[in-house]
């Protein structure tokens, strides 16, 4: 998610849940690892018949690392199994970060 981000910047990805049937089956994601940079709403609701769902994940990075969360997706629809999801992000210095960090280490040298 949300190649060379700027730390603070806002990364949203939205999934699209499709119903193929006429029912309609609620949902609910369970995060099994948090990370504080990544978040996803709604973590539960209903997967209306013949329509489509949006789930929104959203990744801030407060740090130039990599952010893993991992998530486990369940329906309500019988006889499904649950997704085990990985989700990851990274923020990476741009040019202009790198040089202004690679000066102030220079600057410091004796």
């Amino acid at each position: 998610m949300g190649k060379h981000l700027k730390v603070g910047e806002t990364y949203t990805e939205i999934i699209k849940i499709e119903s193929n049937c006429p029912v309609n089956f609620g949902y609910d994601i369970e995060i099994l690892k948090a990370h504080p940079d990544i978040e996803i709403d709604p973590q539960h609701g209903d997967i209306y018949g013949m329509q489509e769902t949006m789930i929104a994940v959203h990744y801030t990075p407060s740090t130039f690392t990599t952010a893993e969360c991992e998530i486990k997706f369940r329906t309500t629809e019988f006889d499904s199994q649950p997704i085990l999801c990985r989700i990851v992000g990274n923020a990476l210095p741009t040019k202009q970060n790198v040089n202004s960090t690679t000066k102030n280490i220079e600057s410091e040298e004796p």
